[in-house]
């Protein structure tokens, strides 16, 4: 309130010093009073108690950040759908040689031979470049990315021979006409590329903080799917799903935007006139059910049967897969001929890319059988009468019997998919089971027409489509995807209802085919836990007591101790060994690197420090002096007060025993108590992304949690 004087009357605390009023617990009534002035006369910035310069330089930095995550994703869009539009020209420049080569020769038996070799000799090629090139390309990718977004480090398996070879491969694989999808790999070339970019300088800056660096990959990962189908937001979704068990929803744009940018580019490639002829392996699904097609009300049972049969086929084909590939281990593990053959691992190709090419060959079953699955959806999902491909001038539907064709390609696609899905190349399994989908639902539909000839049977391949896609990868976003590449929004409903009773049953009898690769792989995947009782265990019942831990003052040959007896990639950091109040972890590398320079020094009168620190600062670091810097450790905002003190031992008959020889910082540790549940300990390490908890108990270190003991654990 304003006073006569001009200055302000500051309100005064009702009751008197000598009352006792909660609010002045713990504090003097003056420090109240002086409290309540400063709150009604102004506003205190204690940003002003910093140095200037350091705060222009944060906000230069936060500036940069974001404009190099701008650009990083856009990049990485861009030349995601490049790459796909390059990948899907080769794909279809291979098929059609293959046609053209066959129809070069003189009689069947020369087709057939020409047809044989032409498939062999490219899937041998990518077995090669996979195998000498980079072993982590080969397999679908989904899995392995959803390991290293939970937390988990392979650097090679980000590497730009990873990338290489991935392309290389994916192309001479398709070409040959395995029935595998690309829709894994894409995700495993688009998280490569973004993973590459950021060891340019320009994006140094992202690499240098973890929880950036996986928001960039987690959107290169939705860039993948929207540049296979031109579907940014299906692939969006479809990202989340597979890939994170949390999901931050502030980081959404970054996702969205991504996959936009490869949504973009993938349209302006498909629009271009000769582009426009070489869409079979990545075009959008087109239907034709008429202007004024519809689905009667009983239907909509008839789709939620559908989707409850395809959920569990789903489900069947999952178990069979997992069945195939420990049948295949047992059979390496073997001291015989087949056994010896199974180790080898090429012959397996061999056969495999042998028999899909002779019951593909067009004179033999049918010209449908040589169809990919983008043609054999976009005929299932019309009336089966237009022709695709230069395999004949009739695709054959309908000989003998449109219902022995469809059961003809329905057993060969599940189970040639399964099969190559086990092949060390690079390999997906959406669009054959999309395809699959399709032709169990065409086949349903079909049989419906015959009772009422006013039913629509592409509806059903449609709603057929999704619920298988969806059903093996537990994925909603499947539904999306649909709508999204075929434009058909009429089956909303159904293809939702079928999607979710398909999840829904395929729940109650296996994994998904993600989560199976991983236990099967042995990928280091931490997801949500299984077993019952483990929700009854706490902290305590799982910590390791037996670990190292660095006293805040500490002798080098004590460090060189735990590196040599530790396999840790961090340690904790206590006040003292008679004191083990927890103070702060750190990296591993740090120690080593430090442990490096002082044996480069040649004595302990100087001061031992890590030159690398303020070199990163800058943005300059060297790739040796990046690699002893761990990424967890950020100068910038480093406290300085957090270090371990390396001193000269006294032991040493020395001058100057006790004396400082340098220091190594600390950092804050990610930590929890005896009493946590099991279950929140897993959301820590999930949601965090952190390797090592550490177990306190009043302050104290009691014991140890890793990843890789939740993993190890099965929990």
């Amino acid at each position: 309130m304003a006073q006569p004087d001009g200055s302000r009357e500051v309100p005064l605390l009702e009751g008197s010093p000598d009352e006792e009023d909660p609010r002045i617990r713990g504090g003097s009534w003056d420090t109240l009073q002086r409290d309540a002035e400063i709150d009604e006369i102004d506003l205190v910035d204690i940003r002003y108690g910093h140095s200037e310069n350091k705060l222009l330089r944060n906000a230069w930095d936060t500036m940069a950040v974001d404009l190099d995550v701008w650009t990083l994703l856009f990049i990485v869009g861009t030349v995601t759908a490049i790459l796909g539009y390059i990948i899907d020209h080769l794909v279809m420049q291979f098929l059609t040689w293959r046609l053209e080569l066959m129809d070069m020769g003189d009689g069947v038996l020369v087709q057939f031979l020409i047809w044989i070799l032409f498939s062999i000799g490219l899937v041998t090629l990518s077995y090669l470049v996979v195998h000498f090139g980079s072993p982590p390309a080969a397999g679908s990718g989904i899995p392995q990315m959803k390991a290293i977004l939970s937390g988990a480090t392979n650097d090679r398996y980000l590497s730009f021979a990873t990338l290489m070879a991935k392309c290389t491969g994916l192309v001479l694989a398709l070409g040959s006409g395995l029935v595998i999808g690309k829709e894994g790999p894409f995700v495993h070339i688009a998280s490569c590329v973004a993973a590459v970019l950021c060891h340019i300088p320009a994006f140094h800056r992202i690499k240098r903080y973890e929880v950036l660096y996986q928001q960039v990959l987690a959107a290169a990962v939705s860039v993948g799917v929207s540049s296979t189908f031109g579907a940014p937001i299906g692939g969006v979704l479809f990202a989340i799903e597979v890939t994170r068990v949390y999901f931050l929803v502030s980081n959404y744009w970054m996702g969205f935007f991504c996959a936009a940018c490869g949504t973009f580019f993938y349209h302006i490639g498909k629009a271009s006139a000769m582009f426009e002829k070489q869409m079979s392996q990545s075009g959008l699904i087109s239907t034709d059910f008429g202007i004024a097609a519809n689905y009667r009300n009983y239907e909509l049972l008839l789709f939620c049967l559908l989707g409850a049969a395809l959920g569990l086929i789903a489900a069947v084909w999952v178990q069979l897969h997992a069945r195939f590939v420990r049948y295949r281990k047992r059979v390496a593990r073997r001291e015989t001929l087949l056994g010896m053959m199974e180790r080898m691992g090429y012959p397996f190709v061999l056969f495999t890319s042998f028999m899909t090419a002779v019951i593909t060959f067009p004179s033999f079953l049918g010209p449908y059988m040589a169809m990919d699955d983008i043609s054999v959806s976009n005929s299932l999902f019309g009336p089966l009468h237009a022709t695709h491909g230069r395999v004949n001038t009739a695709e054959g539907w309908h000989h003998p019997s449109i219902f022995v064709t469809l059961f003809f390609v329905f057993v060969f696609k599940f189970f040639a998919c399964m099969v190559s899905m086990t092949l060390p190349i690079p390999c997906g399994m959406y669009m054959p089971m999309f395809a699959v989908g399709g032709v169990f639902g065409r086949f349903i539909g079909e049989f419906v027409h015959i009772f009422d000839p006013s039913v629509v049977p592409g509806g059903y391949a449609l709603v057929g489509a999704a619920a298988m896609a969806g059903g093996v990868t537990r994925t909603i976003s499947s539904a999306v995807i649909v709508f999204e590449v075929t434009g058909e929004l009429r089956h909303i409903l159904p293809v939702l209802l079928a999607v979710l009773i398909a999840n829904a049953v395929g729940n109650m009898f296996s994994l998904n085919i993600y989560d199976s690769i991983a236990n099967l792989e042995e990928i280091p995947s931490l997801s949500a836990m299984r077993k019952h009782s483990s929700y009854k265990l706490l902290a305590r019942d799982v910590m390791d007591k037996n670990f190292k831990q660095i006293s805040r003052t500490a002798n080098a040959s004590d460090l060189q101790q735990i590196l040599q007896t530790s396999p840790h990639r961090e340690f904790a950091v206590v006040n003292s060994e008679e004191n083990g109040a927890l103070l702060g972890t750190v990296e591993r590398s740090m120690v080593e690197g430090f442990l490096w320079q002082y044996r480069q020094s040649g004595s302990v009168g100087g001061e031992v420090i890590i030159p690398e620190l303020e070199t990163r600062r800058q943005d300059t670091a060297t790739p040796r002096m990046q690699s002893q810097v761990g990424r967890g450790f950020d100068p910038d905002s480093h406290d300085p007060a957090m270090n371990v003190e390396v001193v000269v031992p006294h032991t040493s008959g020395l001058g100057d025993g006790g004396s400082i020889i340098g220091k190594i910082p600390y950092t804050a540790p990610h930590q929890t108590v005896e009493a946590a549940t099991l279950p929140d300990v897993f959301n820590q390490f999930i949601m965090l992304g952190t390797q090592v908890m550490y177990v306190t108990s009043q302050g104290q270190l009691r014991g140890v949690i890793s990843r890789d003991m939740l993993i190890e654990g099965r929990y």
